[in-house]
């Protein structure tokens, strides 16, 4: 079924929020839909389930009547909303302005729905460069083609070039698609394609492995020495004691060697064996890698015997967050600072409202834009316990 109505706002994951529809009360979500677009779409969902309690549906973008102000057109030609085209970069459809307003505005929301003060917040660090700056991407292929997964994930949206990437990488893609076709890189059943993950330290496609991913690192290398100065920043005026540092998610090392060189004793803890190990041979002063998986409580009690040590924790955890473990940090009497880097506004402004209840305060909190024509969001914040606590 069709209906028009006017973009209002955005979902979480960047779609276009409509509530003005024939169906009271239901929430649509648009792909390809900017705040103040007059549009035309179809629902997604049957009758029957219009008719249930589902408060929230999406429905297809057909046609737009009255284009936003902020609207232009994608300048990548592989962009698309169909299931073989390339929605990677979604948000390429408005000027790069207001990607970010958009981007501190939902960090401001987030925060104020749970009920934190939002005069920590600062104005968001934009990127150097919104094209050209993505150092590591996954590719699909089904041996003949490839590209992205496409809008569904099961479909394969073929691509000749990528403008998000940056130039070594583009030159890698065009070395990946020149070796076309490739039996050997055809998927293995139920799969629907195999994958390629790369990044721009892959200089021969020869060294290329299929459906072996790749060491993370963060995909946008200038916004990640952004990150890293700020965080280097803030922590020059704690003085490093001969207690350590608990780093949480610590991964192969990023923010792991901001600590190092400030002379922090640092115990690094992640669930990623091949991190850990990523980590070790690093071979960073004063670093101790512990490998646990803080999503059970047996990997928490490998942590005792730092419980009453820590009084720095430095954590950068997935876009899930703390979740319900956050209050293993009870465990930990003597810690007075916590560095939280986030990837997702509302599991932030979940974790950190119940830090706030565990005497903690934000006394920062800074959005950086690391993926421009995308969604996403990195936060940096810095929480301090007060001393009545």
């Amino acid at each position: 079924m069709e209906f028009e109505a006017t973009v209002e706002g955005l979902s979480e994951k960047g779609f276009g929020l409509v509530r003005q529809s024939p169906w009271p009360g239901r929430i649509f979500f648009v792909r390809g839909s900017w705040p103040g677009d007059r549009i035309r779409a179809n629902l997604e969902s049957d009758l029957a389930t219009l008719k249930s309690d589902q408060r929230y549906h999406f429905a297809k973008l057909l046609e737009i009547l009255e284009p936003s102000a902020d609207r232009q057109s994608s300048p990548c030609p592989y962009f698309g909303l169909e299931d073989e085209q390339c929605f990677g970069c979604s948000w390429s459809i408005v000027p790069y302005p207001a990607q970010l307003r958009q981007k501190q505005a939902r960090l401001q929301h987030e925060m104020q729905r749970v009920g934190l003060d939002t005069s920590s917040l600062l104005p968001i660090l934009a990127a150097p460069d919104p094209w050209g700056y993505r150092s590591r991407a996954q590719f699909k292929t089904d041996g003949k083609r490839l590209g992205y997964a496409g809008k569904n994930g099961k479909s394969l949206a073929p691509i000749g070039d990528c403008l998000v990437l940056n130039q070594p990488m583009r030159e890698l893609l065009q070395a990946l698609l020149q070796r076309l076709p490739q039996p050997e890189w055809a998927p293995t059943p139920p799969e629907p394609f195999a994958f390629i993950d790369c990044d721009d330290k892959l200089t021969e496609v020869a060294s290329i492995t299929i459906n072996k991913r790749r060491p993370f690192q963060q995909p946008n290398k200038s916004q990640n020495l952004t990150m890293k100065h700020w965080l280097t920043t803030q922590l020059k005026f704690l003085n490093p004691e001969d207690w350590p540092v608990l780093e949480l998610f610590g991964g192969s090392g990023n923010f792991t060697e901001v600590l190092s060189q400030l002379g922090f004793t640092i115990v690094s803890v992640e669930i990623s064996r091949q991190a850990s190990l990523a980590l070790k041979e690093r071979m960073l002063n004063r670093v101790t890698a512990v490998t646990a998986d803080l999503s059970q409580r047996s990997g928490w009690r490998r942590l005792r015997p730092y419980e009453n040590l820590a009084r720095l924790l430095v954590t950068n955890p997935p876009r899930t967050g703390f979740g319900p473990h956050i209050t293993q940090l009870r465990n930990f009497p003597n810690l007075a600072h916590i560095f939280y880097i986030s990837c997702d506004a509302k599991t932030f402004a979940r974790d950190t409202k119940k830090l706030e209840k565990m005497g903690f305060s934000a006394e920062l909190v800074q959005p950086v834009d690391q993926l421009p024509q995308t969604p996403h969001l990195e936060i940096l914040a810095y929480l301090r316990r007060s001393e009545s606590h």
